[in-house]
C-alpha cells in the first residue's frame, strides 16, 4: 500500500545519501593514488629513458672517437709505409752509385708502382730538377713540392695536400752522391684513392 511505497522511497533515498560519501572517498583515494604512485612511475620512465639516451649519445661520441683516432692513425701508418719505399729505394741507389742509370730506374719504379698501386706516379729527380726517369713513362714532369722540401731539410718527407684540379700527397726521399744532395726519388698519391688504396693494402 501506499506505507510500503515511502518506505521504499526512504529507503532508497537513504542509500543514494549513503553512497555520496563513498564516490567522493573513491575520487580522494584515485588522485591519491595518481599523486603518489602514477606520477612517480612517469616521472621514473622519463628519467630512465633520458638517462638511455645520455648513455647512448656518450657511447656514440666514444665510438665516433674511436672511428676518427683509429683512421688517422691508420692514415698515418700508410703515409709512413710508402714514404719509407721512396727512402730505400733512393738509399739503395745512392749507395751503389747508380744514380744515373735511366733503364734500372724505370725498372725500379715500375715494379714498385706495382707492388704499391696507390702510388699514380713515382719520378726520379736530379740536382737541377731534371727528371731522370718515372713510371708511367713520361718525356718530362714538374717536381712536387716535395723536391724543394727534401733539398732543404736533405730528409725523406711527407707533403701537405697540394694541387687545384685534384688533392695529391707525395712523399719523396734525398739522392746522395758522395755525401752531396743529387736530386730525389718521389711517389705522388691521389688523395682520393687513400680509402680504396689503404683498404687494399690492409687486405
Amino acid at each position: 500500500g501506499p506505507g510500503s511505497v515511502g518506505c521504499m522511497a526512504t529507503a532508497v533515498s537513504l542509500g543514494l545519501r549513503s553512497a555520496a560519501p563513498d564516490w567522493a572517498l573513491r575520487r580522494d583515494f584515485a588522485r591519491l593514488l595518481v599523486v603518489a604512485v602514477v606520477l612517480p612511475a612517469l616521472i621514473l620512465c622519463a628519467l630512465l629513458a633520458w638517462s638511455e639516451a645520455s648513455s647512448q649519445r656518450r657511447n656514440a661520441s666514444t665510438q665516433l672517437r674511436s672511428v676518427a683516432e683509429s683512421s688517422a692513425h691508420g692514415l698515418e701508418e700508410f703515409l709512413q709505409v710508402h714514404a719509407a719505399v721512396a727512402g730505400v729505394v733512393a738509399d739503395r741507389r745512392s749507395n751503389e752509385r747508380t744514380l744515373a742509370d735511366r733503364g734500372r730506374w724505370s725498372e725500379d719504379l715500375a715494379r714498385l708502382r706495382a707492388n704499391y698501386p696507390a702510388f699514380s706516379a713515382m719520378r726520379v729527380f736530379d740536382a737541377q730538377q731534371r727528371l731522370v726517369a718515372a713510371s708511367p713513362a713520361s718525356e718530362e714532369a714538374e717536381a712536387s713540392p716535395c723536391f724543394a722540401l727534401v733539398a732543404k731539410t736533405q730528409a725523406p718527407v711527407v707533403s701537405d695536400v697540394y694541387g687545384e684540379n685534384a688533392a695529391f700527397v707525395c712523399t719523396a726521399a734525398p739522392l746522395k752522391a758522395n755525401g752531396a744532395f743529387a736530386g730525389i726519388a718521389e711517389g705522388v698519391l691521389p688523395v682520393a684513392s687513400f680509402a680504396r688504396s689503404r683498404a687494399t693494402w690492409l687486405r
